[in-house]
């Protein structure tokens, strides 16, 4: 019996169990493609219709918004701009004025048949907005502001559709009582800061802060400031002659600027010139009938001197040398039928230190000085009755103190 033989084709196109598993995957691949296919065609049509609609949208939109919007344009029109405001009453609204009645106007609108009318406010806030109301139809207004200080009057229009215009806004500034100095002291023209300071006295007219500024009169440098804080009325302030480092200052002629500023920002100014620091000074000692020229600390010069008796003493004090004289004719201010009274005597020298005529002079007639030479009863004005109150000098001493102690120098009178 013959055996038959099967032969097996490998050939692409057959159905034989060898080329299943390719045409599965090849099935599969054409299969994803086609979805990919697919899913892109949809996604456009997606994008179309989306675009497409959209500009449907803004075009309605377009058409359903132009006729209102042109016609509230047209009815604004009159209240889309700020009225211009000015004030007759405060002209420069930079400028601070002494009146709390203000009074507002601005000009009416070239169609005033648009507008309903205007909405005001006034506060302290320069970008406050009027509320919707009380509305005012006529183009002035009359303010009282309750109180000093910087205000803003705020106005704005709206018209018959509704619609509000831009904020105006006036700036108002008011004080009623202005800073200013009544009178300013000063207690010496010149001053010794190593025992003295220079006080002033002044009157404020409101509250204000004070603050003293010192300046080198040559060079115009601020030497010192001194910050005096709220004052109000009478007020003070001193300098002792130092720096702002507490240094002592040089001898000198010194600018003393006081300036007041209120709450507002508002500020008055007293400006002095010429005031002399000094560091020198005469010391007249009565009970040792001395007078020693000092120039800081240390002694220059000294003399024996005389000064006022029993009844007519020499007033125990600081004072300053208000005048030099030379040469000086003196007269007696009292009666020849009084017991002071003295012949007209002419001097060399005289040193005016008190206005009452007290001076420090040469005594041409007088022989002796020192302890004891104003000891004796009588009349003022002999060798050992002393004087009507003026310290006596030796002449060399009235000279050399003539051209070493100027005007402003402190004369020390102890017991």
């Amino acid at each position: 019996m013959e055996r038959s033989t099967r032969v097996v084709s490998t050939s692409r196109g057959s159905g034989a169990p060898l080329d299943r598993p390719r045409a599965i995957a090849r099935r599969r691949r054409v299969r994803r493609r086609r979805q990919a296919i697919n899913a892109a065609v949809l996604l456009g049509l997606m994008i179309v219709v989306f675009l497409g609609a959209n500009r449907l949208w803004s075009a309605a939109s377009s058409r359903s918004l132009a006729a209102p919007h042109a016609l509230a344009s047209r009815v604004a029109r009159p209240a889309s701009l700020a009225p211009t405001l000015t004030s007759p009453t405060h002209p420069d609204p930079h400028a601070w004025y002494t009146t709390a009645l203000a009074t507002i106007t601005w000009p009416r609108p070239h169609n005033p048949a648009g507008i309903a009318g205007y909405a005001y406010s006034v506060d302290r806030r320069p970008d406050g907005i009027p509320g919707r109301g009380p509305l005012v139809r006529q183009t002035r207004l009359r303010i009282r502001l309750p109180a000093d200080g910087r205000w803003y009057a705020h106005v704005r229009a709206r018209d018959r559709a509704g619609v509000w215009g831009a904020v105006a806004t006036y700036p108002l500034q008011v004080d009623r009582q202005p800073v200013a100095f009544r009178a300013v002291h000063f207690a010496h023209v010149a001053f010794d800061p190593d025992m003295e300071g220079e006080p002033m006295a002044f009157t404020l007219a409101g509250v204000a802060r004070m603050r003293l500024e010192v300046h080198a009169q040559d060079t115009g440098v601020v030497v010192r400031t001194i910050d005096g804080g709220l004052q109000s009325g009478s007020a003070t302030a001193s300098w002792d002659g130092r720096d702002g480092a507490g240094r002592m200052l040089p001898e000198g002629a010194y600018r003393l600027v006081l300036t007041a500023t209120d709450p507002f920002g508002r500020q008055a100014v007293a400006d002095y010139s010429d005031i002399m620091l000094l560091r020198r000074r005469v010391v007249v000692s009565l009970r040792q009938q001395r007078l020693v020229a000092y120039e800081r600390t240390r002694a220059v010069d000294s003399t024996l001197v005389t000064t006022g008796n029993r009844r007519l003493p020499t007033p125990v004090g600081i004072y300053h040398v208000l005048a030099t004289y030379h040469p000086f004719h003196m007269v007696s201010p009292w009666p020849p039928s009084s017991p002071d009274y003295y012949a007209p005597v002419h001097l060399q020298y005289a040193l005016l230190f008190d206005e009452r005529g007290l001076f420090i002079h040469d005594a041409p007639w007088r022989h002796r000085f020192g302890p004891g030479s104003n000891a004796e009863e009588g009349r003022p004005g002999q060798d050992l009755t002393g004087t009507h109150g003026c310290v006596n000098v030796p002449a060399a001493m009235a000279a050399w103190l003539a051209g070493w102690a100027p005007v402003g120098t402190a004369v020390v009178v102890v017991p």
